[in-house]
């Protein structure tokens, strides 16, 4: 076997969850598929507080062992006996960078802001928890929003993962002489022979590997000089640097909600300066450019949130009444069209309906009429 398929890695997901949460949890899980079928990634589901069944000890031993800590968050859940310690001591490995953190919001719990991850942004993405109904007419839409976000998350895992790893090329320029003079059949005989003890033989195969990467590291002439290194540092940097977007993303939704909105989009222009595929951010500044009544900025925030993500229906939508505002109305209509269609495969009835209803007037009317924009409907983020 070659030496270098040690550096392959799995990522290793957790969900944490309350067993009165049963019935959400399978309905999750259902929607887990893509993840599930992906031989990089793992799924491990803890229910805490249940007599007999995942005992507080091995639910802090996965705690420790994932790449990934998804908090299923509940009255129950942070009612449990170990619920908030789960949550206090995943955001201990979230900030010494040991793990990523993800709180899904099932149910509505009092005071949000007194949680030990109160910083993170929950999902579903517009912070609205699953059992809200007047919100979440159709369930299966929250769920689909939840598993979207939990994937995406793992893909940028995955593409920090390639980052740190060597390339195969790069590895068995490496290894390859090592694996080879293991192979030889005059080295073999060297270390069969009885006069080499049983233990010599891994200490000057461990030697070997030092010697060649030592050589492989300072040798002027190899292509790739310091690669690991360089990459661990790359790693570092790049994981540095999301968390730094993180914080201004959340400086700028706090401040988003007091309606302190020039504040918040420069929290958003630091985070999106910083992660320029920032999804989310686009999002906040979206929606704040557009209650400082600056509608073409806002027009072009959600733009380009629809190039990240083409199917997000409420993108099109929140556009379309942006364009409503700047009496645009062919704009409108056609992204009003594009909302209804998405809503509609995603099995969002309740909003497919609206946007054909909104539709409807605004070809009515000569000019597209401003629409006051509900916090409640357009804001993802909220």
């Amino acid at each position: 076997m070659s030496l270098f398929s040690i550096f392959t890695r799995t990522i290793k997901i957790c969900f944490y969850y309350s067993y009165k949460d049963e019935k959400l949890r399978k309905k999750l899980d259902t929607q887990l598929t893509s993840l599930k079928q992906q031989n990089t990634v793992k799924i491990y589901w803890k229910c805490q507080s249940v007599t007999g069944r995942n005992s507080k000890h091995e639910n802090y031993r996965y705690l420790n062992k994932s790449n990934v800590i998804v908090l299923l968050v509940s009255p129950d859940f942070m009612d449990s006996d170990d619920g908030w310690e789960i949550g206090r001591r995943a955001m201990k490995l979230y900030n010494t960078g040991k793990a990523l953190v993800i709180p899904v919001k099932l149910r509505q719990i009092d005071h949000w802001e007194a949680t030990p991850f109160r910083d993170l942004q929950p999902l579903p993405i517009n912070g609205e928890p699953v059992d809200n109904r007047r919100f979440w007419i159709n369930q299966n839409e929250a769920f689909v929003n939840i598993a979207q976000g939990i994937r995406e998350e793992i893909e940028k895992l995955e593409q920090e993962q390639r980052q740190r790893q060597f390339t195969i090329a790069e590895q068995a320029a490496i290894f390859a002489p090592i694996n080879s003079l293991i192979s030889n059949q005059f080295f073999q005989r060297i270390i069969r022979s009885p006069n080499i003890s049983t233990r010599s033989v891994p200490i000057a195969v461990g030697v070997l590997a030092v010697t060649a990467l030592a050589f492989y590291n300072f040798s002027a002439k190899n292509p790739a000089e310091s690669f690991f290194n360089q990459g661990e540092q790359k790693s570092e940097k790049s994981y540095s640097q999301q968390n730094q977007a993180k914080n201004f993303f959340n400086q700028g939704k706090k401040k988003s909600g007091n309606g302190q909105y020039l504040g918040a989009v420069k929290d958003y222009n630091q985070a999106i300066q910083i992660d320029p595929n920032y999804t989310d951010a686009y999002i906040g500044r979206g929606d704040a450019h557009y209650f400082l009544k600056d509608y073409e900025a806002a027009i072009e925030d959600y733009t380009q949130v629809i190039r990240l993500v083409p199917d997000l229906a409420d993108a099109y939508m929140i556009r379309a009444i942006a364009r409503c505002e700047l009496r645009d109305k062919q704009g409108a209509i056609k992204d009003n069209r594009e909302a209804a269609t998405l809503y509609a495969k995603q099995g969002a009835t309740a909003k497919h309906n609206k946007a054909l209803k909104r539709l409807k007037c605004i070809e009515a009317v000569s000019h597209a009429p401003p629409i006051q924009l509900n916090k409640q409907y357009s804001s993802l983020l909220n």
